[in-house]
């Protein structure tokens, strides 16, 4: 029988257990921005993704969904759910520039 930390990681990663989110050293790691950052999120819109999810992670690196959200750190969490939140509460056509931003990589 395969130990828990040999199995894949259901986060969708392709790395078993022990080199992803069972890794203890993960959850201290500071999230970062993969390399191609504009050009996913823009192929997240070209997909009908939602604009807050491309915010959250033009912003922070990670795509999180229902399915991953246990995988994650209670602070990565955090993050991607302020995120959310922040894009929320802008208006219409403020969210449409700052999504532009994103896709053209001009957004900090």
């Amino acid at each position: 029988m395969t130990s828990e930390r040999n199995m894949m990681c259901p986060c969708g990663s392709n790395k078993k257990v022990k080199k992803c989110c069972g890794n203890s050293k993960k959850a201290a790691e500071p999230p970062h921005k993969p390399k191609g950052v504009p050009q996913v999120a823009q192929a997240m819109l070209a997909a009908g993704i939602d604009k807050a999810v491309v915010y959250a992670y033009y912003n922070t690196g990670e795509f999180i969904v229902e399915e991953s959200r246990h995988c994650q750190s209670v602070e990565g969490l955090r993050v991607w759910d302020a995120h959310l939140a922040a894009f929320a509460i802008l208006d219409e056509e403020t969210q449409s520039s700052v999504i532009s931003q994103c896709v053209n990589g001009a957004f900090q």
